[in-house]
């Protein structure tokens, strides 16, 4: 009968409608990067350049006697340009893979997925890999295991970098290694000798325990902890863990300026019977200040 609506004349619809539905998806999912970054929108700006300002707070006010003049502060700024660079991943479904599924629709579903994932893969490892042991600020070296005394250790020396008065809205973050948090829950586990250990230990522990595998975040004496392999070496054989603020543009450690952000779609192919899934963003990750950050350098494992 003419006229009528299939699923051969909406393949186009359809395809483009299941693509987007797994990316959006595959975006929903957070890595560890979403934890730890203030993003920046450039999609508006002209620009590929996100300049941060860092203003220090002006000298403390002063007793002004009658009609004396009062006393001037300088204000002083300091920027922090963060680029972007664009990054992308493509994966080629052949028309005999897409024809093995039903409408056609499996395999590009999961290659849309895993395109999309690849590019967000990639923005943690450039958090992690690029950017994290630029971090100027640092304590411990390779031969410093991840006790719990040692992971308070880091977080007050933190801390003490921004005198114990974060910005508003922002709160400390750590994210460790796996080597370095297996020997952390160890100690945990194990060393409950200590009135301190006895006494917040074992409180934290049970929390880290329950919380093991979920993936997400674990409350370490009182501190928000994310793990994630993609903390790279530091101190040669040692693991570059990281302690930082995370909040808005004056309260956080690191920036992610996204000119656009993570996008799949499917293009046909100039010669090949295929299609080719393609995921692509914008973006650039930097440190837009340096003491809302603390590099805790220890053991591997």
């Amino acid at each position: 009968m003419a006229g009528e609506t299939t699923t051969t004349t909406l393949a186009d619809s359809i395809n483009a409608v299941a693509i987007q539905l797994a990316v959006g998806a595959a975006i929903a999912i957070p890595l560890t990067y979403n934890f730890a970054v203030y993003t920046k929108d450039l999609g508006g700006d002209a620009t590929n350049t996100w300049r941060s300002i860092v203003r220090p707070d002006i000298t403390d006010a002063v007793t002004v006697a009658e009609a004396d003049d009062v006393t001037d502060a300088s204000m002083t700024d300091t920027p922090t340009d963060i680029s972007v660079g664009t990054i992308a991943r493509s994966a080629l479904i052949t028309w005999e893979a897409k024809a093995s599924t039903v409408l056609g629709l499996g395999e590009l579903v999961e290659g849309a997925r895993q395109v999309t994932m690849a590019c967000r893969r990639k923005i943690d490892s450039l958090l992690w890999t690029d950017q994290s042991p630029n971090l100027t600020n640092d304590s411990g070296d390779n031969s410093t295991p991840m006790t719990y005394a040692q992971f308070v250790s880091f977080g007050l020396e933190a801390q003490a970098q921004w005198k114990d008065s974060p910005p508003m809205g922002s709160r400390m973050r750590a994210f460790l290694h796996s080597g370095p948090f297996g020997v952390l829950v160890n100690d945990m586990v194990t060393s409950q000798a200590s009135i301190f250990a006895a006494t917040f230990g074992s409180a934290d522990v049970g929390g880290v325990m329950a919380a093991m595998g979920n993936g997400g975040i674990k409350s370490i004496g009182g501190v928000e902890t994310l793990i994630t392999d993609r903390i790279p070496a530091a101190d040669t054989s040692g693991k570059g863990n990281v302690f930082c603020l995370v909040g808005g543009e004056t309260g956080s450690c690191f920036g992610l300026a996204v000119k656009w952000g993570v996008m799949a779609e499917q293009r046909g192919t100039e010669k090949k019977l295929a299609d080719r899934l393609i995921a692509h963003a914008r973006i650039g990750v930097g440190i837009i200040r340096q003491d809302y950050g603390l590099l805790a350098i220890t053991a591997a494992a």
